[in-house]
């Protein structure tokens, strides 16, 4: 009959398994891939260090600004508002139009008393034209005015855009920082409890512990251990989160790795 540590064991990896599958599917979804893609997401050779972490939120910040899709967006609708405001003031002026076109015919014919004299003969013709629209009901006026205001609305949207980008960035630059210096702490609460419970162990088998000291050791080495890989877990999330916030995420390799999936 299996003890009660092992049937732990399997459900805690029956449990582990199937929050893969489901972060596997909603990592698909958000990727706008199909939920059932067999992804290649590679495994990591080691853990991003610290020093990897651009040491200027700045620099973050810039790059978001300049990357990220929404503010390209509403920058695309201010250039669009300024079109519609130039189109609708060119209309107040008035118009000239020129055109002019210009030809050549050379006609040679042969008739029974024989060959007729060449015909050259040169088409020119040129055309002017001014028109001024002088009473149009301030159609036109009201064209710009509309123009002006999506321009102020667009640019609105555009600050708005900007100071959030701006605060998403910080805030995901500082929980990137902790979730490392957390990371530092599990790595040495890790080789503390690795310690504890071989001192445990070479104690009991020497006689001078007991068996519960060494399940002691045991539990707190293996809470040490799921710890640690929280820590690890939390640091790649929060890297993810800010390479989406500053835009990171619209060229990476994943992306154009899985994109034959969909």
């Amino acid at each position: 009959m299996p003890k009660r540590s092992e049937l732990r064991r399997n459900y805690n990896l029956e449990d582990a398994t199937g929050n893969e599958q489901i972060a596997s599917s909603d990592l698909a979804r958000s990727a706008g891939l199909n939920p059932a893609a067999s992804l290649s997401v590679k495994d990591l050779p080691e853990m991003p260090q610290q020093s990897e972490l651009e040491s200027s939120v700045e620099q973050l910040i810039g790059k978001a600004l300049v990357q990220r899709s929404d503010l390209l967006q509403s920058v695309a609708d201010i250039h669009a508002a300024d079109a519609d405001i130039r189109s609708a003031r060119s209309e107040l002026f008035p118009r000239l139009d020129v055109t002019a076109q210009g030809g050549y015919d050379y006609i040679h014919t042969d008739t029974s008393a024989g060959a007729a004299p060449a015909v050259h003969q040169g088409n020119y013709r040129g055309e002017l034209s001014f028109t001024w629209e002088l009473f149009d009901a301030r159609r036109r006026h009201y064209q710009i005015v509309e123009a002006e205001e999506r321009k102020r609305a667009a640019q609105a949207r555009l600050d708005s855009a900007r100071d959030q980008a701006a605060n998403q960035v910080w805030s995901g630059y500082v929980a990137a920082k902790v979730a490392f210096r957390r990371l530092d702490t599990s790595n040495s609460l890790l080789n503390f409890a690795q310690t504890s419970y071989d001192a445990a162990r070479f104690s009991f088998e020497r006689g001078l512990a007991t068996y519960i000291d060494v399940l002691n050791a045991e539990q707190a080495l293996a809470q040490a251990r799921n710890e640690h890989v929280q820590a690890e877990s939390q640091v790649l999330s929060n890297l993810a989160q800010l390479a989406y916030q500053t835009g990171d995420l619209l060229n990476s390799r994943f992306l154009k790795e899985n994109r034959n999936e969909k």
